[in-house]
């Protein structure tokens, strides 16, 4: 499995995830412009953007999987991908980066990936 710099031509794959899932599509055109998407071989399984907030803070933002890929091909995505925002956000010297989720998946993905979590399902992690 391996990582990319996502791109526009990469939409489609987002945009067909979202479908699968009974998502509004639109949600594509609200990605923000720097995130990482992760292939098995050649098929897109998952993706996972920066967005950039003020203060030199970020968040997680749009994390989503093919819903065709197996569970296992899923985690090891979203772990790449993690492993990718961390890497871009201490080079651009992020001073705290945040999760907002309420999902128990993802709370307790991001407690191992080393973010602290508070009593309003917010996360935050200095990378």
């Amino acid at each position: 499995m391996h990582v990319k710099k996502f791109s526009n031509r990469h939409k489609g794959h987002i945009s067909g995830w979202l479908n699968l899932r009974d998502l509004d599509e639109e949600l594509v055109n609200d990605l923000p412009e720097l995130g990482f998407i992760a292939f098995n071989q050649e098929v897109a399984v998952g993706t996972m953007f920066l967005r950039d907030i003020e203060g030199n803070y970020a968040m997680i933002d749009s994390a989503i999987t093919n819903p065709k890929a197996s569970p296992i091909v899923r985690d090891e995505a979203m772990d790449l991908l993690t492993d990718a925002i961390l890497k871009e956000a201490k080079l651009l010297k992020i001073k705290k980066l945040l999760i907002f989720t309420r999902d128990p998946n993802v709370i307790a993905r991001a407690t191992n990936w080393g973010f602290s979590v508070n009593k309003d399902v917010f996360m935050s992690k200095i990378p």
